[in-house]
């Protein structure tokens, strides 16, 4: 089970791998607030219509709370969190290394990266060789080249070259 924030369906409809989740997880779950932010592209419209479980936030302190002490975060973000609490989900997938940090680390969370989808398939159900994880990486750096921790991943494993 995992809980979306809205980062993610957009820039892996970009790179055409939605179909990512799908492989890695059974139920995927999002918060209205996430819908809304979710405009285009239409694969990613279309995914969270057809495939996604949108789930309304009940407790609307545990919001109220993350606001007081972080009044800059979106309320994708704090929607997400709140779900996050009130359905015991697994984990949280976001884009936003603001938000991850908040998260993991204010709040003890377990916050994965699209990035970090790879290292999560340990079956090997979405990623069935190492030239699918390239074929990956490749395509999301297309749609985010100034991403630093995509960079640092591309470099890793010798994708781009270091930048001097």
């Amino acid at each position: 089970m995992l809980l979306l924030d809205a980062s993610p369906i957009i820039h892996l409809a970009k790179a055409n791998h939605l179909g990512v989740l799908l492989e890695l997880y059974d139920k995927i779950y999002c918060a209205p607030a996430v819908v809304k932010e979710v405009r285009f592209p239409e694969r990613a419209v279309e995914f969270l219509r057809d495939f996604v479980i949108v789930q309304p936030v009940k407790d609307k302190s545990i919001m109220a709370a993350v606001l007081a002490v972080h009044p800059k975060i979106g309320d994708g973000e704090l929607e997400t969190y709140a779900l996050y609490k009130e359905l015991n989900v697994a984990s949280m997938l976001f884009l936003n290394t603001k938000a991850q940090n908040i998260f993991r680390h204010g709040y003890n969370a377990n916050v994965h990266d699209v990035i970090h989808l790879p290292d999560i398939d340990i079956s090997k159900r979405a990623f069935k060789s190492e030239k699918e994880v390239d074929e990956f990486y490749a395509a999301l750096y297309k749609v985010l080249p100034t991403y630093a921790l995509l960079g640092e991943r591309m470099r890793q494993r010798r994708l781009i070259s270091w930048v001097v």
